[in-house]
């Protein structure tokens, strides 16, 4: 038997709830009569055969119309990840074996891009400073620059006019040589060759659990940024959580 209580009031103010049973009934007039004859503290049960049968759930149906508009885009490859990860041959009936079509080719507009003009592209010495780079830049007076994140060990300094970006470059200040290894102005075609990410490292023995070991974890796969704050401080000890940079 299966029973489902709603938060739901009825328009009386009067709680209900559903009740199904496995087995099936045999007389349903006869334990209608019973329960209805129930009595609770001062309140009586009613029940009521359901007006309306539950119906199933189907699966939603899948247009596997391909629309005039997407020729050129090849989707012959309709392997699940589980597939992929188990070797399995891709679904048969493949939705179309049109080619695929790679280069796209766009040309901004001068307006969307002048904003660029006004930035400049920074690689700090150390990428765990990138959360307190903003704070740097209001400290020493320039507050009224907004500085991004690009990624990596990279960071995008947008002054408010060309004329503050140029006189900031005529005479750069000395704290910028402390804080990056190149800072220029932004140029076509600069792009931010690596990445930060998270590892996330499960079983680790504790007495394993030290900054050289997590240093030794993070090289297999790029430079190691930063520790998490729980797992340096030994707040969490089910997984480590290290930050490193990689390409």
């Amino acid at each position: 038997m299966d029973v489902y209580i709603p938060m739901k009031r009825t328009n009386k103010g009067m709680k209900f709830c559903f009740v199904r049973f496995k087995g099936g009934i045999k007389d349903i007039q006869r334990l209608l009569s019973d329960i209805n004859r129930v009595y609770v503290e001062s309140g009586s049960i009613r029940a009521n055969v359901a007006r309306e049968r539950k119906q199933s759930r189907q699966p939603p149906q899948i247009n596997r119309h391909i629309p005039s508009s997407w020729e050129g885009v090849r989707v012959s490859d309709r392997k699940t990840y589980g597939a992929t990860v188990q070797g399995n041959q891709p679904n048969e009936n493949p939705i179309s074996n049109q080619p695929i079509t790679t280069n796209l080719t766009y040309i901004p507009t001068s307006g969307s891009v002048e904003w660029l003009s006004r930035c400049a592209v920074g690689i700090l010495k150390k990428p765990e400073r990138i959360d307190s780079a903003h704070y740097v830049w209001a400290l020493h007076g320039y507050g009224e620059v907004q500085v991004s994140d690009l990624g990596g060990d990279s960071i995008l300094a947008c002054f408010p006019t060309k004329s503050s970006t140029d006189q900031f470059f005529h005479k750069t200040p000395d704290w910028i040589r402390l804080w990056f290894t190149s800072f220029k102005t932004w140029k076509k075609g600069d792009r931010v060759e690596n990445r930060r990410c998270w590892l996330t490292v499960g079983g680790v023995p504790l007495n394993a659990w030290c900054t050289e070991f997590f240093s030794l974890i993070a090289s297999f796969f790029g430079q190691m940024v930063r520790i998490a704050r729980d797992t340096d401080q030994r707040r969490c000890l089910d997984a480590a959580s290290v930050e490193v940079l990689t390409t």
